[in-house]
């Protein structure tokens, strides 16, 4: 007696997810390229501007209510 029958939703693999007909391999390279596209340095500057903006935020919070 089975009380759950689930199935798998998301692919486990890299072959899973991009199989090896001419549609799969397209999007995986339009995905690859979408993915590659953002260099370390424009990573770290993002994560750099949100912590500032969070500080300025928290700054400014702390002097309206306190």
């Amino acid at each position: 007696m089975k009380l759950n029958e689930t199935t798998r939703r998301f692919p486990n693999t890299m072959r899973d997810a991009f199989g090896e007909n001419h549609y799969d391999l397209e999007r995986q390279q339009r995905w690859e390229w979408l993915e590659g596209h953002q260099s370390n340095g424009s990573v770290e500057a993002e994560f750099w501007v949100y912590i500032a903006l969070a500080f300025a935020a928290g700054f400014l919070v702390s002097h309206l209510f306190a």
